[in-house]
């Protein structure tokens, strides 16, 4: 496999943290978001000499949050201009950056062009607008329709959408809505994802209370079981348990943490798997301009990947891949045998019709995808 590194930024800036949010974002503060591009640049700095000292260049860059595109015009030009003009890349590699309904405009995707972002992650979550409300989104559908065909006619062909299912009073109906009215707009990549209620979240509050409801577990694997089958009926690829793209449109910097290859994560709460080690950098944003602005990187955990550690994260992400993993491979690169090391476990998932070998790749099956999390649990010590 041909060796590929990848880079993500953070933007830890939203308009408002959406009600079933707990990833490391903040309300939007103009006068923090210039010292935190500031610090930014001082990291990519840091980074460009480790790059150069190890003859790296980055072949994907993801800009996620948060959401980038709440950031002004002029911060986004100082992140493009300033920061990530600092390290080196590959020409003509895939630059991917998170986008909300609502923080777009023409002038801004004229930049984002300009900058050569080449593909738009878009989070939809659901088409109805009541829904959309429930999650305390800030957009209606109204403006990620205005937005999708924005992007497209200032000359975006590769953009994703995602659709949320499992969600507080949505049914099966409203499932198989946002599915059709979606693929009718042909995004060239949709992911869906389960609704999952994490503890200190807004949602998670009113669940416990008991202000909302879920769909049962039986409903929420019917949703999933029916966006397979409708997905690909209408010519998508499913690739990923939750990705599915048109031929083509796989989104490459993903693959390279499925495919367990090496990534630099930069900017607050980032982590990184880079040279044998795992690390992550201070969720804090004051933390994190903190150590930077002292001269020192904002790492705040680090981890060495041992063989065994290296072969379980390898499983894990390998089979989220509807390829799986090549057997082959993982041995020459580990120098242990899959089927010898794990194979009471195997068996055993190989008898629930989880798992499934075609003489070169294990894989899951059907069964698998729908109870991917506990095969996943048979690989972790």
């Amino acid at each position: 496999m041909e060796e590929k590194l990848g880079l993500y930024i953070h933007i830890p800036f939203c308009v408002s943290k959406c009600n079933y949010c707990d990833f490391n974002s903040y309300p939007l503060e103009q006068n923090k978001v210039e010292k935190y591009l500031a610090a930014l640049q001082l990291e990519m700095a840091s980074y460009r000499e480790i790059l150069e000292y190890n003859m790296k260049k980055i072949d994907t860059v993801y800009i996620g949050g948060g959401t980038p595109t709440c950031l002004a015009g002029k911060h986004l030009a100082y992140l493009f201009d300033y920061c990530l003009s600092l390290l080196p890349r590959k020409p003509g590699g895939e630059f991917s950056l998170e986008a909300n309904p609502g923080t777009l405009d023409r002038a801004k995707i004229k930049l984002l062009k300009k900058a050569g972002v080449n593909r738009i992650s878009m989070g939809l979550q659901a088409w109805q607008d009541r829904l959309l409300k429930g999650l305390g989104r800030i957009h209606d559908l109204d403006e990620f329709i205005d937005s999708y065909f924005l992007l497209k006619e200032e000359g975006f062909t590769n953009i994703n959408v995602d659709l949320m299912f499992g969600l507080p009073g949505q049914t099966m109906d409203d499932w198989a809505e946002s599915l059709t009215k979606l693929v009718e707009l042909n995004p060239q990549h949709i992911s869906v994802y389960s609704l999952k209620l994490e503890e200190g979240t807004e949602l998670f509050n009113l669940f416990q209370q008991g202000k909302v409801g879920l769909p049962s577990e039986d409903v929420e694997i019917e949703m999933y079981d029916y966006a397979l089958d409708f997905l690909t009926e209408k010519g998508y690829k499913q690739y990923e348990i939750s990705n599915f793209s048109l031929p083509g449109y796989e989104c490459q910097h993903n693959l390279i943490y499925w495919e367990h290859q090496q990534y630099l994560g930069l900017g607050a709460g980032a982590h990184s798997y880079f040279n044998g080690y795992r690390y992550s950098n201070y969720n804090s944003i004051n933390d994190y301009i903190f150590h930077l602005e002292r001269g020192r990187l904002p790492i705040e955990t680090k981890e060495a990947i041992n063989l065994q550690r290296r072969i379980e994260d390898t499983i894990i992400l390998g089979l989220r891949l509807n390829k799986g993993i090549d057997l082959k491979e993982l041995a020459e690169e580990t120098g242990e045998d899959l089927i010898l090391l794990y194979d009471e476990k195997l068996e055993r998932l190989k008898k629930r019709g989880l798992i499934q070998f075609n003489g070169k790749n294990l894989s899951l099956t059907r069964k698998g995808l729908l109870l991917s999390n506990q095969v996943f649990l048979e690989f972790i010590c």
